[in-house]
């Protein structure tokens, strides 16, 4: 089933039907497809497929991942594949992705060898992450090129550093293509990258008015669309024809299940195309560098930047890339969902759980917004304790009736208050033409933080909206741990047993039982050494739990050891930061969040030493980083009060008030222009640039909606496991894992 470009697109949905006929020559099935017109269509016609007795359904594209989602999760026992996509749970979608980059790499490196102008360009259709991968990959290569050979090539269209370039919105639309194109031209590029569909047939339509050449995407292009033979320099391939291919061979062969196929250079998955006509611009001396810089990704050696970019923010961009203030639209809008709907007036109560100087912070930006929204808008933000607290009253009120206007909660908490009908799903604001996120402010989010909140149980509902999140790192005494012999840079790659003889060596050094780590009971922690040593607290097919895993086994079995032998040690206090500031522990492991609290504690204390922090201790080839938070969600209310409550939220969570969010709190923001107005804050707080640095490594706590009550399990199994002497730890965690599935089940129930 394709997107909205359609069967005939010369891209990936042509080319994705191309690895069906094969399949139907070579293994005797039938095939057949259908053609989404809109957005609206995904789902009905995954639905018709479904009800005609398909036994494999395979959809094209990013876009069609949340209605693939929802309809393999209402028919667990069909079979489904998807392309380019390579995040979704249902345990019976066999999902694909391609490592575009490095092919997108060679053709930069390429364009750049045979650009006359010094300039190429680029665009993509949506700034998604598979359009991005190419364009990141391509002007990576061209800044390869120049560092290889002191050339100044320069790249139009796009920026890795700013995180944003030139879209069309669109990928039907060859008008644009043609347009974005002539501009290119006009500023001097003598060959584009078009990633954007069969929009690039008007890209090659103007460079072949212009005489200028291009690069297709995903089939070869000059088989393709022979029409403009002449223009194209390569095309780069992806082979998407594979993936239809090779699950309708696993579905004939009985071999079918979810999955990752996994596409690149390697494999043959990723490629550039020949230079056919023309060859005679390529040098003999250029092929070979491509040749051995096409080894040296294989190997290793040379990286296209696509890991470091992805999920990261990004640097400041130059100053007329900074997005637009904030602008307030009129109120009561004139069409739409919400015409009519007048917010003005309306008092909306917040329940959060910040505290402290956190909280007065807070109330600034509050204050803030109070004052400048031309609605007369009043946010009541209350402190209502702890996440535990806030849940208790918001149960007490799903029967009372006494909800807040906006509350925070995490993932699970979303998935509790919507199976008691208490939510409002967030979609119709956000996607509101007068009240909603532009197509550019959807784009700035951090794709996975973005669609963290969307749950395929509850049909795909917004049950909340991301304001910040943080990360499990270590804090080390980076003083004591050099009075100890031990080099600060080998924190970086921190393993299990290094981390395990550090503790033990500071706890010598005193005789109280203290000294080395402060073990915290909690399942985050739980969470992020699974994570870190190569597992996951989830099961694979991520509905249920995996507690009795064998990378849990070491980490509690070295846990109890380290507790056992006097290097870990147990403290009545929550947080742990007034006893690292007094030498009593050289270790502890929170949140980010918790970073300018650190240095409070020491600077109360009056003592001076340094003090860093490491990636969770890992066993994997990289950190594994375990990153969570609350969202805000908007509980059911009436029409202005929720419409209140949601312009409040889109206002919290624009990039000029998330910098002051960040400056306030140390969170990392959702939002990648937010680093436009952070000015030297991150340079200056150097703790925080090297949380940052983690942020490609991380992956999300479970959203499942059992998760708080199987938190409560984890941790009285923890706190069983470290006080019991002589505990069958293997058993132990047998019987955590089953009461996890339990719990989940009863929740699910």
């Amino acid at each position: 089933m394709t997107d909205v470009g359609g069967i005939n697109d010369a891209s990936f949905n042509q080319l994705a039907w191309q690895g069906m006929q094969d399949a139907e020559l070579d293994f005797g099935v039938e095939v057949n497809f259908l053609e989404s017109q809109q957005q609206t269509d995904y789902e009905k016609n995954i639905q018709q497929f479904i009800e005609e007795g398909y036994d494999l359904i395979v959809t094209v594209g990013f876009l069609l991942g949340d209605a693939t989602q929802a309809m393999a999760e209402a028919n667990p026992d069909g079979k489904f594949a998807i392309v380019d996509v390579n995040y979704l749970s249902a345990p019976n979608i066999l999902q694909s992705q391609f490592a575009v980059d490095e092919n997108s790499f060679l053709a930069g490196y390429l364009a750049a060898g045979v650009s006359e102008t010094g300039k190429v360009g680029t665009f993509g259709g949506i700034n998604i992450p598979p359009v991005v991968q190419f364009m990141v990959g391509f002007e990576n290569g061209v800044k390869y090129y120049n560092q290889v050979h002191g050339t100044n090539v320069e790249v139009l269209g796009w920026s890795t550093e700013a995180g944003d370039g030139l879209f069309t919105g669109n990928f039907d639309s060859l008008d644009d293509g043609r347009t974005f194109a002539e501009s290119l031209f006009d500023e001097g590029a003598d060959i584009v990258l078009p990633v954007a569909g069969p929009v690039g047939l008007g890209s090659a339509a103007a460079a072949q008015d212009r005489g200028m050449m291009m690069i297709g995407v995903d089939q070869d292009w000059y088989q393709s669309a022979p029409e403009y033979k002449e223009v194209y320099l390569t095309s780069v391939l992806k082979r998407v024809d594979l993936v239809s291919y090779k699950a309708v061979e696993k579905l004939v062969n009985g071999e079918f299940e979810g999955g990752l196929l996994d596409f690149k250079l390697e494999n043959g998955g990723v490629d550039l195309a020949d230079y056919h006509d023309n060859a005679d611009k390529v040098s003999a001396d250029l092929q070979a560098e491509l040749d051995q810089l096409r080894q040296d990704i294989i190997d290793g050696k040379v990286s296209t930047g696509w890991a470091d970019y992805i999920g990261a923010p990004k640097e400041e961009a130059p100053a007329e890339e900074t997005p637009a203030a904030f602008v307030w639209p009129e109120a009561p809008a004139s069409d739409g969902n919400f015409a009519g709907v007048d917010p003005t007036g309306q008092t909306v109560v917040w329940w959060h759980n910040h505290r402290g100087s956190r909280e007065e912070k807070l109330a600034a930006i509050v204050d803030k917004f109070n004052a400048e929204n031309p609605y007369g808008i009043v946010l009541d933000a209350q402190n209502q304790g702890g996440y535990g607290d806030i849940r208790e009253k918001m149960g007490a009120g799903a029967v009372s009736g006494d909800l807040p206007g906006i509350v925070v909660g995490y993932q699970n908490d979303e998935a509790f208050y919507a199976s008691v009908d208490i939510l409002a799903d967030m979609n119709p604001y956000v996607n509101d033409s007068h009240w909603g996120l532009s197509d550019a402010d959807k784009a700035d989010f951090v794709p996975g933080i973005y669609m963290q909140d969307v749950h395929p149980a509850f049909d795909n509902q917004r049950l909340g909206f991301p304001p910040n999140r943080s990360m499990e790192v270590v804090y080390y005494n980076k003083t004591w741990l050099e009075e100890l012999g031990y080099d600060p840079a080998d924190m970086d790659t921190l393993s299990p047993d290094l981390f395990e003889e550090i503790a033990c060596a500071a706890a010598a050094t005193r005789d109280d039982g203290e000294g080395g780590y402060i073990i915290r009971f909690d399942a985050s922690q739980v969470a992020a050494a699974a994570l870190a040593r190569g597992g996951n607290v989830l099961n694979e097919a991520k509905d249920g739990y995996n507690y009795n895993s064998p990378e849990l086994l070491d980490y509690f079995t070295q846990i109890k050891r380290m507790y056992d032998n006097g290097c870990a040690w147990v403290s009545p206090e929550r947080y742990h930061n007034a006893e690292f500031a007094a030498r009593q522990n050289i270790f502890y492991i929170g949140s980010t969040s918790g970073l300018p609290f650190t240095q409070e504690s020491l600077d109360e204390v009056g003592s001076t030493d340094e003090w860093d922090i490491a990636p969770q201790p890992f066993t994997t080839d990289t950190p594994k980083q375990n990153l969570y938070g609350g969202s805000v969600m908007m509980p059911k209310g009436t029409p202005e009060n929720e419409l209140a409550a949601w312009i409040f939220i889109k206002w919290f969570t624009s990039p000029e008030i998330q910098a002051e969010w960040v400056k306030a709190t140390n969170y990392f923001s959702p939002r990648y222009s937010t680093a436009n107005y952070l000015g030297d804050y991150i340079s200056e707080n150097p703790k925080y640039a090297k949380a940052l640095d983690l942020l490609p490594y991380a992956e999300f706590e479970p959203q499942l909606i059992s998760y708080s009550d199987v938190r409560n399990a984890v941790n009285d199994a923890f706190q069983e496991i470290v006080n019991t002497p002589d505990i069958d730890i293997a058993q132990a965690l047998e019987d955590l894992n089953t009461k996890a599935n339990e719990l989940h089940a009863e929740a699910t129930e």
